[in-house]
């Protein structure tokens, strides 16, 4: 929050600044700590159990890890709740929701476009499906299977997204970004 003190000079807030006190940053450091601690041993720790011939729960476990450990530390950790974790709709951004949904069957138009000036097209290739039309059955399936994903994936994107990427280096999105993507890739 920005404002004027009285002698026109410009105030921020220490929120805005991303500046903490010596509490606030230890318990944010507890709290990715605790975080990535959780998220890489609740998804990974499972998988023990596959050499020694016991089944594993790492493949149900393992895309909810994140979120699983998303809600232990903020309820129980940091005690900081869920305000900034992004689970509000906000319809100002309906343009990105509308891209969100309609992204899929859009790539795959252009991935179809592009084979013929590539020459990557097989033969039998046609517009605008492919090598063959879809039943209505394949579109319908096309629609409807990543919505029934979205839970599971919804896992880790409010654990890596939604908890650890606006703690780690606070004030720069760009490279809490890239280094949230480096670490969500090493998890994988």
């Amino acid at each position: 929050m920005v404002s004027t003190g009285g002698t026109g000079e410009v105030l921020i807030s220490a929120h805005a600044a991303n500046v903490f006190s010596e509490d606030e940053a230890a318990l944010r450091r507890r709290g990715i700590i605790a975080f990535l601690a959780l998220a890489f041993g609740l998804a990974w720790l499972p998988f023990l159990s596959i050499p020694l011939g016991f089944g594993s729960a790492a493949y149900v476990l393992m895309p909810v890890a994140p979120a699983i450990a998303c809600v232990v530390v903020r309820k129980w950790i940091t005690r900081e709740g869920f305000g900034d974790a992004g689970l509000r709709l906000n319809l100002r951004y309906w343009p990105l929701y509308l891209v969100a949904l309609a992204w899929p069957l859009a790539v795959h138009f252009l991935r179809v476009l592009l084979a013929f000036p590539l020459g990557v097209a097989p033969n039998g290739f046609t517009l605008p499906w492919g090598l063959a039309a879809p039943e209505p059955l394949s579109l319908l399936s096309w629609s409807l299977i990543p919505l029934a994903a979205a839970p599971i994936f919804f896992g880790e994107e409010l654990g890596w997204r939604g908890y650890l990427q606006i703690r780690l280096l606070a004030g720069k999105p760009l490279m809490a970004a890239l280094t949230t993507g480096a670490i969500w890739g090493v998890w994988h």
